[in-house]
C-alpha cells in the first residue's frame, strides 16, 4: 500500500477535514512526482549511455574493416622488391638444375611479388652460378 493510501485510510478514520487530509497528501504526492522524475532522468541517461556505447562500438568495426580493407588492397597492390629481399626464396641456378623448370619458378615468384616483365632480367644475375653466370657475362656485360 503507498504512503499516500495509508495517509487517507488513517484520515477518514480520524474524521479529518478535506483541508487536512489534503495538506497530510500533498507532501507524499510531491516525494513520489520527485522520485518519479529522478527515476526517468536516470533511465534517459542509461539509453543515452547505450546509444554512445553502441555508436563506439560501430566506429570501432568500422575502423578494424577499413584496416583490413587497407592490408587487403596492400596484399593485392605487393609493391616492387629487389631480388636480394627474396633471394632466400630463390635458389641460386646451378648447372646441374633444369632450366625450364628453374624459369618457370622464378616467373612465379616474380608474379607473385608484383614485378614487371620488363624487370625480370634484372633480378635473376645474383641467382646465377657456374657456367650460366659466365654467359651471362659474355651475353650482357655487367648486369
Amino acid at each position: 500500500m503507498s504512503n499516500i493510501a495509508v495517509i487517507l485510510k488513517h484520515a477518514d478514520a480520524s474524521g479529518l477535514t478535506k483541508d487536512v487530509i489534503s495538506s497530510l497528501v500533498q507532501p507524499a504526492i510531491d516525494r513520489d512526482y520527485r522520485a518519479a522524475e529522478r527515476a526517468e532522468k536516470a533511465a534517459v541517461k542509461e539509453a543515452e549511455a547505450v546509444v554512445r556505447q553502441a555508436e563506439e562500438k560501430k566506429a570501432e568495426r568500422e575502423h578494424e574493416l577499413a584496416l583490413v580493407q587497407l592490408k587487403t588492397q596492400q596484399h593485392n597492390n605487393v609493391p616492387f622488391r629487389p631480388a636480394n629481399e627474396v633471394k632466400s626464396r630463390i635458389p641460386p641456378f646451378s648447372d646441374s638444375d633444369d632450366m625450364d623448370s628453374y624459369l618457370a619458378r622464378f616467373e612465379k615468384l616474380a608474379q607473385f611479388y608484383g614485378w614487371e616483365k620488363k624487370d625480370y632480367a634484372l633480378h635473376p644475375g645474383s641467382l646465377l652460378r657456374g657456367k650460366t653466370l659466365k654467359l651471362c657475362w659474355v651475353a650482357y656485360g655487367d648486369f
